[in-house]
């Protein structure tokens, strides 16, 4: 038997269709209870105030509370209409939980599509109205916005959810220009209306289920969904940066994360693609706010459900989680040389993430070839070029110092990856000796840049020059001589912008420009036989004192060359000219020497010059004059002092003991 509507609903449907505010809010939120022999009646009074012909043509956001209910004057007739189509939002929003009982069947799929222009169109007016234009305020005003803002995006999202559960009406919104884009924006912020859900709206559909349905919104067109989100927050991503790393954590630190890893997927990839954006800038704001280290604490939860899972093999291959770890490697490895890259490598050493490449390394026999190199690619592919910048050694070296799970690391031994793991612990070893060695000889030894004087003494009794600070001389006498006779006149500017362009640009910090050029000395003296072996192949009967060495940190292991100087200096001009003097036979007379080493800065590179008076090629037993106090006493004992330094230093990591 069909129930009869009473007299006070029959009333309350009357006046709702004639326009009273007070009425159609009762209605909103109370028709899904009435007899389903209204529905279709009171779906079209809701239809009737949502008509596209009476959307204003400009944004409104002059007035705040939407959801009030009372008849404004008749001279403002605008805030009566939008409010009517707010509540008409609300009610569809509302129609979600008996529509969910009616599939697969579409009883009102027709009617949806014919209501929708109207529905799109109070839609957009009313987003465009409290959600992009509001300008927070201080004090009650603002909590009054935010309110509004918050009300109307959840309103909009969970109508449009509600109609997307019908298929036809699915199809006819998908065919519209712009609801990909907002549905995007809606998936992304939803997670900040999930309290409000169960009061606001009953009758509505689930949390989980908004999230599943905007979210085959979007996923039709994600080129289309970035490029709104990006273009109505006029460059501004803070927000959606923060609100977007938020849901991520909140979705792989939730219970249901063990045996459904569906949203932290679906977050995450969104996430890559945003950082894949042309304009760095877009990528370098979810840095800033994080990116990084959520990314690492995700991988973290990883390694701890797949650890969890013990040694089965189809337990472990099968898990989705698997491809968690990888899209997270990916992430990382796609990221860490976004704009100067330095800074990214160093955040994310020091969230953990050589702790965690050991955590996860138990599923490593399981991974393709592809998803191997694609999980290497942090440790095995960036961070050894980066071991360049000094607070990256440093932090590596702390990293290894401080494994933890050495149980982990012997399981690591067992997979493809010790060789290369064991590599990266070998150069950070060295590399963290060298900074040690400058440091003992930055208050012993150092040497006058004067070629007619080349005297030797404690390093604070120099004064540098004051334009470039590459040069150290012990006399302003020194100093003219240098300046006037040996070309600095016109080396200075050249070495000025050599020294503090790649520090403009995010580059090389002081410390670290004055480290590599250390390390260029380092590295030339350990590998000068095979130097001196290249230029009798490649240059036979030019003199060593005409060529310049040049090394390219960019590569593993890094690349060591030889060139003609002044080759070199025609093809990069900008750089270095050459001498002036047709009969000066060489650029560094009296034995002076260039190393040129090219170091990793993002998708660029950086130049670092060292200028080694006195020469470099025959050094023979004065390497305390190049290293200082304590250096090896020939190149024999430099090279065997490296090998056993690093591997001392090595012995000395945790994973060792």
């Amino acid at each position: 038997m069909v129930s009869r509507p009473t007299k006070k609903e029959k009333e309350i449907i009357g006046a709702a269709k004639k326009g009273s505010l007070r009425e159609l809010a009762i209605l909103a939120k109370s028709w899904y209870t009435l007899p389903e022999a209204l529905r279709n009646e009171i779906l079209l009074i809701f239809f009737h105030h949502l008509n596209s012909s009476d959307v204003p043509t400009e944004p409104n956001p002059d007035f705040i509370d939407i959801e009030a209910t009372e008849i404004e004057s008749e001279e403002r007739p605008l805030t009566n209409a939008t409010r009517r189509a707010f509540w008409s939002l609300s009610a569809i929003a509302r129609c979600a939980g008996f529509l969910q009982y009616l599939l697969p069947t579409d009883p009102y799929g027709a009617d949806f599509i014919q209501a929708w222009p109207g529905i799109f169109k109070w839609s957009v007016f009313l987003y465009a109205s409290f959600v992009q234009s509001y300008v927070t305020d201080r004090g009650a005003l603002s909590e009054r916005r935010a309110a509004a803002r918050r009300i109307t995006r959840e309103t909009i999202a969970r109508s449009w959810c509600a109609l997307s559960l019908s298929e036809s009406a699915k199809k006819t919104m998908l065919e519209t220009r712009g609801v990909v884009g907002i549905a995007a924006e809606l998936w992304i912020f939803e997670d900040t209306l999930d309290d409000i859900q169960a009061t606001s709206f009953a009758g509505g559909l689930p949390y989980r289920t908004v999230l599943s349905q905007l979210q085959s919104l979007w996923r039709s067109g994600e080129e289309d969904a970035m490029k709104h989100i990006i273009s109505v927050t006029r460059g501004d991503l803070v927000e959606v940066a923060k609100t977007l790393l938020r849901r991520l954590k909140k979705a792989f630190n939730s219970p249901e994360f063990v045996s459904n890893h569906t949203d932290t997927t679906t977050i995450l990839t969104f996430l890559e693609r945003f950082c894949d954006h042309p304009d760095p800038e877009v990528c370098k704001t979810f840095l800033e706010n994080g990116a990084i280290a959520v990314c690492v604490r995700l991988l973290t939860r990883v390694a701890s459900i797949l650890n969890a899972r013990g040694a089965d093999l189809n337990v472990i291959s099968d898990s989705g989680h698997m491809s968690v770890m990888i899209i997270g490697f990916r992430f990382l490895g796609s990221v860490l040389e976004t704009t100067s890259g330095a800074p990214w490598v160093l955040q994310a050493i020091k969230s953990g993430l050589l702790s965690v490449f050991v955590e996860c390394s138990p599923a490593y026999g399981y991974l393709t070839d592809e998803a191997m190199v694609i999980v290497f690619t942090p440790l095995g592919n960036i961070i050894p070029r980066y071991l360049v910048y000094s607070g990256v050694v440093q932090a590596m070296d702390a990293a290894f110092f401080n494994l933890e799970n050495t149980a982990r690391v012997r399981s690591l031994r067992q997979s493809r990856a010790w060789r290369t793991f064991e590599e990266l612990a070998l150069w950070t070893a060295w590399r963290f000796k060298v900074i040690e060695q400058i440091k003992k000889a930055s208050d012993t030894s150092s040497i006058c840049s004067n070629r007619k004087c080349h005297k030797v003494d404690v390093r604070n009794n120099f004064r540098k020059c004051g334009n470039c600070g590459a040069r150290l001389y012990c006399s302003k006498e020194c100093q003219v001589i240098d300046w006037k006779e040996f070309g600095h006149k016109q080396g200075c500017t050249k070495a000025l912008r050599a020294r503090i362009v790649p520090r403009e640009d995010g580059g090389l910090s002081r410390y670290d420009y004055g480290y590599m050029q250390n390390l260029n000395i380092y590295e030339s003296l350990a590998n000068l036989p095979t130097l001196i072996e290249l230029a009798a192949t490649k240059y036979a009967g030019v003199p060593l004192d005409d060529l310049m060495i040049v090394i390219n940190y960019n590569t593993i292991p890094f690349a060591i060359d030889v060139l003609i100087y002044r080759e070199w200096a025609k093809i990069n001009p900008e750089l270095y000219n050459p001498p002036q003097d047709e009969h000066q036979p060489h650029l560094y007379a009296d034995g002076h020497s260039l190393v040129i080493g090219f170091a990793p800065c993002g998708k660029r590179q950086t130049m670092v010059v060292t200028h080694i008076p006195g020469g470099i090629w025959f050094v023979d037993e004065k390497l305390d004059r190049l290293l200082g106090a304590g250096a090896p006493a020939d190149l024999t004992a430099l090279v065997r002092w490296k090998r056993i330094e690093a591997e001392t230093r090595r012995k000395e990591y945790s994973y060792y003991r």
